[in-house]
């Protein structure tokens, strides 16, 4: 008993540590020693722990495998916390992977059908619904949602700095970023400071706003330094993944970095890389939308027209004065037309550049249309659309033909 009960321990801080694909390796020798003693609750117990800290990891086939294996042998005497972990850990599984809508409210049925009358956390509830209301795009409701989870947490389940961190994302997508950044406070005050993801997600916070609101290059190159930093001892996929989008959006502000169709422009070596989450859609979809906005940021530095940010950017671009190409001057005596033969070269790129950012938005709507039909709702559509919009507009304004 003792074995078990030091290796459950020593695994419950390798996960605190943001190593999870230590600490999934000992729940799974955990769970052995428990099956050796004849204790099955502790073989459930350390089984669901380590089904959980598989899929943080980026496993979820085995942690699927290893949730429907202890669902088919629960025991009489499960602890209830282990067989509600599993329980919303099936949930997450499918909104990642074949977010059905039906599907989804059907597991979150079952989900308040066992919380009734059995001691559960008290916000996970709330925070499973902001989840499902956030993949539809009801981002006020999921607000709500957040800010009710927040309250009523009893430290258990969900840390209370993940409400606070989600619904400071939430703001920010609801043009709040004064509300956001009391949010990034409210985590420093959550209590959840022995995990290491705290320091990483206030960060993450800290440069989404900076984003928001603009920041000067320097300063969003030292947040993502720091971000960097902080990320190298965790074993988490979606850190990973975050970290590639916010390397590429930092990247694309920066004026120094030259022109972003460049092939060693640093952005574009951040997406030559694998996607770290590939099983998640929700993440795939990012991807897209990630890419998209890097070819609308090449079609930008051609026409001469200053770098932005797609994900906040909720302003159309400032085409008064006319977009003009890079290398553009003004022709007179001493700089005579350019004939047919003779187009700068940034002229000649805007077509292809135009062409490419046009596929990218075609490839990110289809995948948008494919995740909104299951989700049924239309809100990734309709941020490729604004984007389009974009793309559109900079192309009238240099009068390119379609």
């Amino acid at each position: 008993m003792a074995h078990y009960r030091d290796l459950h321990d020593d695994a419950e801080d390798a996960y605190r540590a943001g190593r999870s694909a230590d600490a999934a390796l000992l729940w799974r020798q955990a769970a052995a020693a428990a099956l050796e003693i004849g204790d099955r609750a502790g073989w459930f117990e350390a089984t669901v722990r380590a089904a959980a800290a598989t899929l943080e990891a980026g496993d979820p086939r085995t942690a699927l495998a290893l949730l429907l294996d202890v669902r088919r042998s629960e025991p009489a005497d499960a602890p209830v916390f282990e067989a509600w972990l599993a329980r919303v850990n099936i949930f997450n599984i499918v909104l990642a992977t074949r977010p059905e809508h039906d599907r989804l409210e059907s597991l979150l049925a079952d989900l308040r059908d066992y919380a009734a009358g059995r001691p559960v956390p008290a916000a996970d509830l709330s925070a499973l619904e902001a989840r499902l209301l956030c993949a539809v795009g009801d981002r006020k409701a999921a607000l709500a949602r957040r800010e009710t989870a927040w309250q009523v947490n009893d430290g258990s389940g969900y840390r209370k700095s993940w409400s606070a961190f989600d619904a400071a994302r939430l703001c920010l997508e609801l043009d709040r970023p004064a509300a956001c950044r009391d949010w990034i406070d409210a985590m420093g005050r959550a209590g959840n400071d022995e995990y290491a993801a705290v320091a990483i997600e206030r960060t993450q916070r800290r440069l989404d706003l900076a984003l928001a609101e603009c920041a000067c290059p320097a300063n969003l190159t030292a947040l993502l330094r720091t971000l960097t930093d902080r990320t190298l001892t965790t074993q988490a996929d979606d850190l990973a993944a975050d970290l590639r989008d916010y390397a590429v959006r930092v990247q694309l502000l920066d004026p120094e970095k030259g022109d972003p169709a460049r092939r060693l422009h640093p952005a574009w070596g951040e997406l030559r890389r694998r996607l770290p989450v590939h099983w998640d859609i929700h993440r795939r979809f990012d991807a897209r939308l990630l890419f998209l906005d890097y070819r609308l940021a090449c079609l930008r530095h051609a026409a001469g027209l200053p770098a932005v940010d797609d994900k906040y950017h909720r302003q159309p671009d400032d085409l008064t004065q006319g977009c003009r190409p890079v290398g553009w001057v003004e022709r007179s005596e001493t700089h005579p037309p350019r004939t047919q033969a003779d187009p700068s070269p940034a002229t000649s790129a805007l077509p292809t550049r135009l062409h490419k950012a046009r596929a990218a938005a075609d490839w990110a709507m289809a995948y948008a249309r494919k995740l909104d039909g299951w989700l049924q709702c239309d809100w990734r559509q309709r941020k490729v659309a604004e984007r389009r919009e974009r793309i559109e507009a900079i192309a009238a304004a240099l009068q390119l033909g379609g």
